[in-house]
C-alpha cells in the first residue's frame, strides 16, 4: 500500500502533465459586463410629469428581461453631459475610472462605479420627432465607438427605440489566441458568451475587430497605460452563425506576424468589435517617420478589396499635408506608392478610424529625382531612336554605293546629343538629390545606377565606329 503523501504527490504531478482543456475559460465566458448608461433628456416634453423616469424604468425592465445576466446595468438620468467633440486636454476623469482610460475626444461623466466595463451615453432630444444618439466607451481598452442614431415619432415607442440604440452602440469584447498551426488565424473567446445573449455577445461573421495587447503586472493586474493596438492589423470574424460556439477570425495585417513569434512578458490579448460602416471614407495621412509633423506630398494611393488582387482603384496623390481621402466599400487594402515603388500596404476599415497615419521613410528626394530622371530617359529614348534610324539609312546608302549620302547621315548623328551630355546631366542630378536616411539614399543610388546603365546601352559606340570605318573605306575605294 502506497503512503498517503505519495498518492497526493502523484495526483498533483498528473494534474501538471494533463493536457490543457480546449474549452474557453468559464470565468471569461460567464462574466457579465458592468454597463453604466447615462441618459440626458432635452426638450420640455420629455421633462414633464416624470416622463423621463417612466421611460427609464421601462428601459430597465427591457434590459433586465431581454439581456438577463449578460449586462449588470447602472442606469441614471444625467444632465450637462459634455459634447462629444472634446480635446484630450479638456478631459476630467472621475477617481473611480482607471487613469489610462482617457477618452480621446469626449469627457466621461463625473461619477462611474469602479467596476464599470462599458459606458453608454445617450441623448434624447424632442423637437417634433424624438431623436436619439448613443455612444459607447470601453474602459478596458480606452476607446470611444461611433455615434449610433435612432428616431421615433411617438412617445410610446421611445423606450423600445432607446433599447435598440443602446444595444447597437455596444461593441463585444473578446480574448484571442493565435492558432499554433496557422499564424493567419486566431481563436476568439467572447466575454459573457454563455450568458444567453448570444447575438449581442458574439460579433457576427464578417465583423471586423481591432486587436489590443494589455500588459499585466506580476499579480496579473493590468498595467496603467498598458493597452496597445496592433499596428495596421485587424481581425475578420470568419465562419457562419453555426460556428458561434467556437468563433475564429482571419488576421489581416501589413505583416505576417503582427503579434510576434512569441509573447514577451505578461500580456492579455483582447479584441474590440468595430463600428465598421459598409461604405464610408477614411483620411490617410502619410508622414515622415523621423518627424511625424511633416506630411509627405505626392505619394500615390490605390485600393484593392480585402483578399483580392483586383479591381485596383486609384485614389489619388497625397496633398501638401500628406493627406488623401480614401472611399471604400467595406474593409480594403490600401497601397501607398512612391514613384514606381510600393512602400506600404495596409488594411483600413471605413467607419472604424476616421484618420489613419502612415509613418514612412521620407523619400521626397527620390520622388523628385524619379520625375527628373523620367524626363531624361524620355529624351534618351528619342535620341536613341533617331540614332538608330539615321544609322539604318546610312547603312542602306552605303550598300547602294552612295558613300557621300551615308556620310551625311553620320554627320547628323554627330550633331545629336552625345553620351557625355547625358552623363553630365545625370551627375548634376545625382549631386542635387540626396536623402537623409541611408535606406532612402541606397534606393536613390540604385535609381541613378539603372539610368547610367540605360545611357550606356543607348550609345553603342562600337556599332557606330564600324559604320564610320565602312564609309571611310568606301570613299577611299571610290576615290
Amino acid at each position: 500500500m502506497k503512503p498517503a503523501y505519495l498518492i497526493v504527490l502523484l495526483a498533483a504531478f498528473a494534474g501538471l502533465i494533463a493536457p490543457a482543456s480546449s474549452e474557453p475559460p468559464a470565468l471569461w465566458t460567464e462574466t457579465p459586463y458592468h454597463v453604466a448608461i447615462r441618459i440626458e433628456y432635452e426638450g420640455h416634453v420629455l421633462r414633464r410629469d416624470g416622463l423621463a423616469d417612466r421611460v427609464n424604468a421601462s428601459l430597465r425592465r427591457q434590459l433586465s428581461g431581454r439581456l438577463g445576466e449578460f449586462w449588470r446595468v447602472d442606469l441614471t438620468i444625467a444632465s450637462g453631459l459634455p459634447p462629444y467633440s472634446k480635446s484630450a486636454s479638456d478631459v476630467a476623469l472621475p477617481d473611480t475610472v482607471p487613469p489610462d482610460a482617457v477618452p480621446p475626444d469626449a469627457e466621461l461623466p463625473k461619477t462611474l462605479p469602479a467596476e464599470t466595463d462599458k459606458l453608454i451615453v445617450v441623448r434624447v432630444v424632442a423637437d417634433g420627432a424624438i431623436d436619439i444618439v448613443g455612444r459607447e466607451y470601453d474602459l478596458n481598452i480606452g476607446s470611444w465607438g461611433a455615434e449610433t442614431p435612432g428616431r421615433v415619432d411617438r412617445l410610446a415607442d421611445l423606450s423600445e427605440a432607446m433599447f435598440d440604440v443602446v444595444t447597437r452602440a455596444f461593441r463585444p469584447l473578446a480574448s484571442f489566441d493565435v492558432d499554433p498551426d496557422d499564424a493567419g488565424l486566431v481563436r476568439l473567446t467572447f466575454r459573457g458568451a454563455r450568458l444567453g445573449a448570444t447575438r449581442l455577445a458574439i460579433a457576427p461573421p464578417g465583423a471586423m475587430l481591432a486587436p489590443f495587447t494589455l500588459r499585466l503586472d506580476r499579480d496579473g493586474q493590468r498595467v496603467t497605460g498598458g493597452a496597445r493596438q496592433a499596428l495596421w492589423t485587424y481581425l475578420k470574424r470568419s465562419g457562419g452563425e453555426a460556428d458561434a460556439s467556437e468563433p475564429s477570425a482571419q488576421v489581416i495585417s501589413h505583416t505576417r506576424l503582427p503579434f510576434g513569434a512569441r509573447r514577451r512578458g505578461r500580456v492579455e490579448q483582447l479584441a474590440l468589435t468595430l463600428d465598421a460602416a459598409p461604405s464610408s471614407t477614411v483620411k490617410l495621412r502619410v508622414v515622415d517617420q523621423q518627424d511625424t509633423q511633416v506630411g509627405l506630398r505626392g505619394y500615390e494611393v490605390f485600393t484593392t478589396p480585402l483578399g483580392k488582387k483586383t479591381p485596383v482603384e486609384r485614389v489619388g496623390r497625397t496633398n501638401a499635408a500628406g493627406e488623401v481621402v480614401v472611399r471604400a466599400k467595406g474593409a480594403a487594402l490600401v497601397h501607398v506608392r512612391c514613384g514606381a515603388s510600393v512602400v506600404a500596404s495596409l488594411p483600413v476599415v471605413p467607419g472604424a478610424e476616421p484618420l489613419v497615419e502612415v509613418p514612412l521613410l521620407n523619400e521626397t528626394a527620390r520622388l523628385q529625382a524619379e520625375t527628373r530622371l523620367n524626363q531624361l530617359q524620355e529624351e534618351l529614348v528619342d535620341v536613341s531612336a533617331q540614332r538608330t534610324i539615321l544609322m539604318r539609312r546610312a547603312r542602306s546608302r552605303l550598300e547602294a554605293g552612295k558613300a557621300d549620302e551615308a556620310e551625311r547621315f553620320l554627320r547628323e548623328i554627330d550633331a545629336m546629343p552625345a553620351r557625355s551630355q547625358f552623363t553630365q546631366q545625370l551627375d548634376r542630378l545625382s549631386d542635387l538629390y540626396r536623402a537623409n536616411h541611408p535606406v532612402s539614399q541606397r534606393r536613390l543610388d540604385r535609381l541613378f545606377e539603372l539610368t547610367r546603365g540605360a545611357i550606356a546601352s543607348a550609345f553603342n559606340r562600337s556599332e557606330l565606329r564600324d559604320l564610320e570605318s565602312a564609309v571611310t573605306r568606301a570613299r577611299r575605294a571610290g576615290a
